[in-house]
């Protein structure tokens, strides 16, 4: 099946009875917070923002989950979501059960400590994350982003990601195009030169 090809290890380990592709439209909710834990997800495409609502009714934005990314994982050990999970643009997710991973752990201490290691991978990365939105200027910020995680998907997603608004995402990127430090591969598309800055080497300041 497809989804042997797009699941990353460990995941691709999975029995096939244990995964499901969804296809979820603009705005539909995958789960509720409050709702009863039964799997964790893997984006293939799109987009799906974590969202926790407060006792005083606000919202606050947790994460947002993009292709080739797992969430809600803290599920595996909880008996509900503690967030909503809702596609801000159509997406195909791939619901992995919570029972046959479980299971797996249980039974496989080789697939456990591989999905173990991809876990602490993913904190990495979302501290990474982090750290770039505590960036102060947008064009630093822009900068630090597609160096440390390059573009996927369109200049608007990116901006999410990054926490700008699109127009400030767009002028940030005009400015560093202009510099030499951001190539413009065609409309839409951006990318850090091979003889630019490489990860290893930014600096990331914080706002503090």
């Amino acid at each position: 099946m497809i989804e042997i090809m797009i699941l990353p290890f460990p995941l691709s380990n999975l029995k096939r009875t244990g995964r499901t592709k969804l296809h979820l439209k603009k705005n539909e909710a995958l789960f509720r917070q409050g709702d009863i834990t039964t799997a964790i997800f893997f984006v293939i495409s799109g987009a799906v923002h974590l969202v926790r609502h407060t006792h005083e009714g606000h919202s606050v934005i947790l994460h947002r989950a993009v292709s080739g990314t797992t969430f809600a994982e803290a599920s595996l050990f909880s008996d509900v979501y503690h967030c909503d999970a809702t596609a801000t643009e159509p997406a195909e997710v791939i619901r992995l059960s919570k029972t046959d991973i479980l299971a797996l752990v249980t039974a496989d201490p080789d697939f456990a400590q591989a999905l173990l290691k991809r876990f602490a991978q993913d904190v990495q990365t979302h501290r990474k994350h982090l750290e770039i939105l505590a960036i102060k200027g947008a064009e630093d910020r822009v900068f630090a982003a597609l160096v440390s995680f390059g573009q996927s998907g369109t200049v608007t997603a990116f901006a999410i990601f990054v926490g700008l608004t699109t127009e400030a995402t767009l002028r940030a990127l005009s400015k560093l195009v202009q510099q030499g430090k951001v190539t413009k591969l065609k409309r839409g598309h951006y990318e850090v030169p091979d003889t630019s800055i490489t990860p290893r080497s930014v600096t990331i300041k914080s706002s503090v």
